[in-house]
């Protein structure tokens, strides 16, 4: 019933393809909800769409509802962008905290970009932060950067570990490198160990 609507909806027929997805809403399936949802978004009835992905995302389909909360921070929403951005991230798509995150980073609103992405690391997906650190890096805001790969590193993501242990390396901290890359390699990411060496060998050689 849904591939049916989606080609009415594709070749236009709205009418019908909303018909269909009521049906197929109506025996349950969240997706059918969550194409409602993005049709009352197209057709700029925002309450209407905000209610339909509140829906689709308790019974477990957060597409709506992430679609929206990139829609709302577009419009400067920022508190409606965070309240739908964490539903979805409830029920399972941890990237729309990110992609906020992001986003206010942008907008140059780093400390609100911080929260998002440790609420992100909260429900088990530290990619935010790292970002964060890649972004914060390549603008040459180095500290910032360590302090981001830091909490993604102590929410247990060994690839962070390893990566401040390179940092606290370039800084000239061997001692505490060396510990985070030991600890990174016994979590399983032996990166670090293997980065360093090939590091302290470049230094010896020149």
């Amino acid at each position: 019933m849904i591939r049916i609507a989606v080609i009415r909806e594709v070749a236009g027929d709205l009418q019908g393809a909303e018909r269909l997805y009521q049906q197929a809403a109506a025996a349950g399936n969240p997706s059918a909800v969550a194409r409602l949802a993005e049709m009352k978004v197209a057709a700029g009835e925002p309450e209407g769409a905000e209610k339909l992905a509140r829906q689709a995302a308790e019974a477990g389909n957060p597409s709506a509802a992430a679609r929206l909360a990139d829609l709302k921070e577009a419009v400067g929403d920022q508190e409606g962008a965070e309240n739908l951005a964490r539903l979805a991230a409830d029920a399972g798509d941890t990237s729309a905290l990110a992609r906020l995150a992001e986003m206010r980073e942008l907008a140059g609103n780093p400390e609100g970009a911080v929260r998002l992405a440790q609420q992100a690391g909260q429900r088990g997906s530290t990619a935010a932060l790292l970002r964060l650190a890649d972004m914060r890096e390549a603008a040459g805001v180095q500290e910032g950067a360590e302090e981001l790969a830091r909490l993604a590193a102590d929410a247990g993501d060994t690839h962070a570990m390893a990566r401040v242990a390179i940092m606290r390396e370039m800084a000239g901290d061997r001692r505490q490198a060396d510990q985070l890359a030991r600890i990174a390699a016994d979590a399983g990411n032996p990166s670090a160990l293997a980065r360093l060496a090939e590091l302290r060998e470049g230094l010896t050689a020149d």
